[in-house]
């Protein structure tokens, strides 16, 4: 439980989300219990988010769309529904930040959004996230 104080500690500073999401399966029962007590409650509850957010879900059925998300566009999407910056999206996806953005437009293009709440709250309701 003290590496994974340290770990959170030197992480949560950082705002690193990568390092953990890249674990995978194998830290998820630690993020859990770090979510319950201690002092990185909210940053253990976001990488939670995202590790459990992102991993083995299905690309909706887009039928509805002209043009539907590509699979990167429904990963940054989750991305954004979780509370990431587009700057943590891009470490987290291995992509810059201006790729980020790039994906982000092509997804209000798409979905007739006007901001990203927007998008995320019309996925939500569609039943994507």
């Amino acid at each position: 439980m003290v590496a994974l104080h340290k770990s959170l500690a030197i992480g949560e500073t950082g705002g690193f989300v990568r390092v953990f999401a890249d674990e995978g399966g194998s830290v998820l029962p630690l993020l859990r219990h770090a979510t319950t007590r201690g002092p990185f409650r909210d940053y253990s509850q976001r990488l939670l988010t995202v590790i459990e957010g992102t991993a083995a879900m299905p690309v909706p059925v887009q039928s509805d769309m002209i043009e539907p998300l590509s699979e990167r566009e429904v990963e940054v999407l989750r991305l954004v529904a979780s509370g990431l910056p587009n700057r943590d999206i891009g470490h987290h996806l291995f992509i810059t930040e201006k790729t980020v953005k790039k994906h982000l437009s092509n997804i209000l293009g798409k979905m007739q959004s006007a901001n990203r709440t927007q998008a995320v709250d019309q996925a939500r309701r569609m039943g994507w996230l």
